[in-house]
């Protein structure tokens, strides 16, 4: 079982108690308190979730689209820095890593072929931007508003890529006329270190920027390394209101991947339909010395010559993103 120590911030609620002697007079509340009361939202209940899945800004109950909603809070929480991970959160998603990227699959649908040159059936979108490369998909786990998963077609407002539906990622804006910050730090078994901090600093009474920046890293689950994590990721906002209907925002992100990346297993080989079991436990790695024993073992038939040994793996993955937006003022949400 997988122990985590985690500090972050926390919110102090002060209460106040009130003790001795009760009032028995009643007071009818005014014309105005009585409106007030009637407007504020019951505490008890579900606060709206805004969604933007449909291109427009609107409740996610009203949304006509069948969509998975996951706040950024519950990602945190999760300890969530890859796209991976959200197999957990999401009901029918899946997505497994591979040493070429992702290969996504909503309500069973998607693509096994992960080339560069192939077009996936789940379109993954970053701040409104669709990512192409499976292999892009990393380092922009942190500091988000929150994570739309459309399930089902949606080649309408997403294009030809979303056969079995989209991922949306979206990160947490410029608060403008505001200033504050958060932080937090995760450790855990496999030398896990997960950092990550924002701050928002208003700039005049039209203007904000926010900086936030990552580090995800723990070592590999297999025995000879492999599907580790070692990534660094840092993003800058700045949003500016020019009039009361244009808003623009101009976005630039950074991130590495390092480590040995994904990893997997020997289960046999198969000579015509003979399967012939390796006997290697799962866990293990095919970089492991047991591994390369069993591969340099076998005869590829079209050659005739046995197997070499395979090289050490590696990654070294830089990705930079520039986003200018302009944005009107969003209409009210129904």
């Amino acid at each position: 079982m997988r122990t985590t120590l985690l500090l972050s911030t926390a919110v102090v609620a002060l209460i106040s108690a009130f003790a001795g002697a009760q009032v028995q007079e009643t007071v009818d509340p005014t014309p105005s308190e009585s409106v007030s009361a009637a407007a504020a939202p019951d505490r008890n209940g579900l606060g709206d979730i805004i969604v933007t899945a449909q291109r427009q800004s609107e409740n996610s109950q009203r949304a006509a689209v069948p969509l998975s909603v996951i706040e950024g809070g519950a990602l945190l929480a999760s300890g969530i820095t890859q796209v991976d991970r959200l197999n957990s959160l999401a009901p029918a998603l899946s997505i497994v890593p591979t040493n070429t990227g992702n290969a996504a699959f909503i309500r069973g649908v998607g693509n096994f072929t992960l080339a560069p040159n192939s077009d996936p059936a789940i379109a993954f979108n970053y701040d409104g931007v669709y990512v192409g490369r499976p292999t892009s998909t990393t380092g922009v786990f942190y500091d988000l508003e929150r994570v739309e998963i459309l399930k089902g077609p949606q080649g309408i407002l997403y294009g030809r890529n979303a056969t079995g539906g989209a991922i949306n990622v979206l990160p947490a804006q410029p608060r403008i006329g505001e200033f504050s910050g958060n932080g937090s730090l995760t450790y855990g078994n496999y030398d896990t270190l997960n950092a990550e901090g924002a701050i928002n600093l208003p700039v005049g009474d039209r203007g904000a920027i926010r900086l936030s920046a990552s580090r995800a890293s723990h070592d590999g689950y297999l025995s000879d390394g492999t599907s580790d994590e070692k990534t660094w990721a840092a993003r800058a906002q700045m949003e500016a209101e020019l009039t009361p209907d244009l808003s623009v925002r101009v976005a630039g992100d950074y991130a590495h991947n390092g480590g040995f990346g994904a990893g997997i297993d020997y289960v046999g080989s198969f000579a015509g339909t003979t399967l012939t079991p390796s006997n290697i436990p799962i866990g293990t790695g095919i970089n492991a010395p047991a591994s390369q024993a069993f591969r340099t073992a076998r005869v590829f038939a079209p050659i005739g010559n046995r197997l070499t040994a395979l090289g050490r793996p590696f990654q070294d993955n830089t990705f930079l993103a520039s986003m200018p937006k302009s944005i009107g003022t969003p209409a009210p949400v129904p």
